[in-house]
Order: C-alpha cells, then structure tokens, then sequence
C-alpha cells in the first residue's frame, strides 16, 4: 500500500469537506440499519411475549418456538447501545418465563407419575394382603382390577415392571383360588341336595317295582331348582 502524502493546502479544506460527507452518510447508514436491527427485536420479543399466553398450545411447542426466536435474535446483530440492552431483557423475561412454564409442567407430570406408582404399590399390597373366601368374591377381583386400570399408563421403568409382574402374579392367584371355591361349592350343592334326590330315585324304583315296601316321599318335598341348575342336573 503507497504511504498518504500530505495534502496540498489548497486542497486540504475540499478534501476535508468531502471526507466529512462520506463520513456522516457512513454513519447515517450504521444508524438506519440498526434502528432496523431494533425493530426487527422489538418483533421478535413481540412475539415471544405472544407465545407465554398461547395456553392453548403445548407448551413443548411454544418452546420450540421460543427456541427458533431465539436463534433469529443471535442472527441479527446488536441495536442501538440504548435499545439493545432493554430489548434484550425483555425478550430475555418472555423466554424464561417460557421455560418457567415448561419446568413446571414436566414436574407437575413427574408428582402425577410418582402418585401413580405409589397408588399402585398401595393396590398391589392390597390385594396381596386379601384372599377370596367364598366364590362370589370374584367381584371384589374385578373391583381391584377396575381400580388398576384407572391408574394406568403407568411410567415405563423397572419399578412400574415391577409392579405389573407381581399384580399379574397375583391375579393368577386369585383366580385359580375362586375356580376352587366355586368347584367346591358346586360340591356343597350336590351333597345338600343328594338325600332328596336318591329319596327320589327309591320312590319311583319303588313304584316300577310295584313294591309295597317302597320308600315314601313326602309330596311336599320339592328339589331346590336353582342349586339344580347351577349343578347342570337333570333329574
């Protein structure tokens, strides 16, 4: 680069004048494009602000709407000294209220999934703790089971696999429990009923035979027809 050499002296003043016209034409344009800069902000932390009452949408999209804005303001470059700063912290307020919002929610889901799990385990030691005793308590299972279904989903982690392992356990359980009572109440049924129904079979053995020493059934004897049926008899 060739060295400046000083300016004659009757054309410094010319020069000068010149130079100070191109100078403040540079620094009118500098000042338009960051009032530009400032403007474009001023929409972006307009925006933002917009986006912390949008209740209506998913806050995990308002975040990442939030984010995108955020990545346009980095793009931009800086404002005026004044407007910057103030810009800055207003668009800065709207973002972090942003993710306040999205902070609170997922721990708001996380106390609801602990609670969730916690009712469960409560259900699940219930229901250890209870045994069917008779075999129309198949409506309490299908209480316990109506219960755990209102839980559900629950978190997928080992605890909650946990959980589900030994509730179906259980189930099993109890279910086979229930098919043995209601067998042996079948039993029952049959051996209350067994003396009327052989009395019965001698009565008409007797008849057929034309036995004057048949057995005598009382005519007021009658079988007890739902036992009956629930034993699938056919007399």
């Amino acid at each position: 680069m060739a060295a400046l050499l000083p300016v004659p002296r009757e054309d410094a003043e010319q020069i000068g004048r010149r130079f100070g016209k191109v100078r403040h034409r540079l620094q009118a344009l500098i000042d338009d494009r960051a009032q530009a800069i400032a403007d474009q902000k001023q929409a972006l932390v307009e925006q933002a602000q917009a986006l912390t009452q949008q209740e209506d949408t998913p806050i995990a999209e308002r975040t990442r709407q939030a984010k995108t804005l955020q990545q346009q303001w980095r793009n931009l470059g800086r404002a005026p000294k004044g407007q910057e700063q103030l810009l800055w912290k207003t668009f800065r307020q709207a973002c972090d209220q942003l993710f306040a919002q999205r902070d609170a929610q997922k721990s708001e889901q996380v106390s609801r999934q602990q609670q969730r799990l916690d009712d469960m385990q409560a259900l699940v030691e219930r229901m250890d703790a209870w045994q069917p005793n008779h075999a129309d308590d198949l409506t309490k299972l299908e209480a316990f089971l109506a219960e755990a279904a209102a839980l559900e989903p629950l978190p997928r982690n080992r605890r909650s696999d946990g959980m589900q392992k030994r509730l179906s356990g259980i189930v099993r359980a109890r279910r086979e429990r229930l098919e043995r009572l209601k067998l042996a109440a079948r039993v029952q049924q049959w051996q209350a009923i067994l003396p009327l129904v052989s009395a019965h079979l001698d009565a008409d053995q007797a008849v057929l035979e034309h036995s004057a020493a048949g057995t005598d059934v009382n005519a007021n004897d009658v079988l007890d027809t739902p036992c009956l049926m629930n034993l699938n008899l056919r007399i």
